[in-house]
């Protein structure tokens, strides 16, 4: 397995009128790849003030769509958080997928 421990860092933005229940319909076929392979799922919310997991204790963070900009100043303090997120994971050898936003979040914190 390609997965050593299985946990999977899922963010994604709360969809107005509440949470879905599963983490794999966020993730889509990305998270029907890796549930395939055994991975076991740790939502993380981005616009929770929750204190986040650390980078270290999953095998892969997976940053997700959201309907932000990483430039929109109403947003800053959760990009911001976000942004130190994953260039933690990156320091600390964690790989790192971007979708979407994701992608705009990584080329943002990475520079």
């Amino acid at each position: 397995m390609w997965l050593s421990s299985g946990a999977v860092s899922v963010w994604d933005l709360a969809r107005p009128g509440g949470r879905p229940g599963s983490s794999l319909a966020l993730s889509g076929l990305v998270g029907e790849a890796l549930a395939a392979h055994g991975a076991v799922f740790e939502q993380v919310w981005r616009e929770d003030v929750e204190p986040l997991p650390p980078v270290r204790a999953h095998d892969l963070v997976l940053s997700l769509g959201s309907e932000w900009s990483v430039y929109w100043p109403d947003h800053s303090e959760a990009v911001a958080r976000e942004g130190d997120h994953l260039r933690a994971a990156v320091e600390a050898g964690v790989p790192v997928l971007g979708i979407c936003f994701g992608a705009q979040m990584l080329a943002h914190a990475l520079g």
